[in-house]
């Protein structure tokens, strides 16, 4: 049975387990993660923790509206063994509570008969296998010690290219994060300067178990955003875990002269947009 339980019930410990031995588990759907990104998040939880499903709230007293938000790039169901009839009443359930919705499932969320009707979006990822073939470009220089206040200056004070829409950035929660993924090891954070000492770029990854999620990119010329981008990812590449996946998220606006030389995949994700 799928229960809708508001946080203040919900068993945090037993979320944490549920998430962590889920064939899908993601950092990103832990409780202290989603405690910074989302001030307000419920749950929809199968039998005792079986399955779980992170609905995060917006600010809306009248009605219940769930919406994910660009430190989340994909939530959904979590759990082992999750099949076409548990998807189908996760979903249901979910809209039956709700007014609202704007939430993105991950990759695994989502079979084939369904009939459901859900929006599709592509990502993209690729295996890390070798770095053998990985050079950094010495046009540019990461600086390992640049502060979360000098991140966010250069991203505020500057009209940034994103692998994000700009317009759901939030300088607020983009510190929080900062702060607590550095602080529990779960972030890596990467700067591009040119030979002027001028910041132009700047990339953040998740650690997420067996695989990287690329969170969020600034950078600020765009004639150089494919070049930029590239020393940016091949410095995480070179420190990075082997035999791991880096997801890059949905855009694609780097990637033109990338894709062949690191085998980029897409694969599809599923969303729900009701307004």
């Amino acid at each position: 049975m799928i229960k809708l339980v508001k946080y203040k019930n919900v068993n945090l410990k037993a979320w944490d387990t549920c998430v962590k031995t889920a064939i899908n588990k993601d950092t990103t759907a832990l409780s202290g993660y989603l405690d910074i990104v989302y001030k307000k998040w419920d749950a929809l939880i199968l039998d005792n923790y079986k399955a779980v499903m992170p609905i995060p709230r917006t600010n809306c007293l009248l009605f219940k509206n769930y919406s994910t938000n660009f430190l989340t790039p994909q939530l959904g169901i979590y759990g082992n063994g999750i099949n076409f009839n548990i998807f189908s009443d996760f979903v249901k359930s979910f809209k039956s509570n709700s007014y609202r919705i704007n939430y993105v499932f991950n990759k695994y969320n989502f079979y084939n008969k369904s009939n459901i009707e859900l929006n599709k979006k592509e990502a993209y990822e690729f295996d890390i296998y070798s770095k053998n073939n990985i050079s950094i470009n010495s046009k540019y220089y990461n600086n390992k010690h640049i502060s979360n206040n000098d991140i966010i200056r250069f991203v505020d004070n500057n009209k940034i290219i994103s692998n994000i829409n700009m317009i759901d950035f939030n300088t607020d929660l983009m510190r929080q994060i900062l702060a607590y993924t550095f602080r529990h090891g779960l972030s890596y954070s990467y700067t591009a300067y040119d030979k002027k000492n001028n910041l132009i770029g700047y990339a953040l990854f998740i650690k997420s178990f067996t695989k990287d999620k690329l969170i969020f990119t600034a950078i600020k010329e765009k004639i150089k955003i494919n070049e930029v981008f590239e020393f940016l990812l091949n410095n995480h590449i070179k420190v990075c875990r082997q035999n791991i996946s880096i997801d890059l998220g949905y855009s694609d606006t780097y990637f033109d002269n990338i894709f062949n030389f690191l085998n980029v995949k897409k694969y599809t994700t599923h969303y729900i947009n009701e307004k």
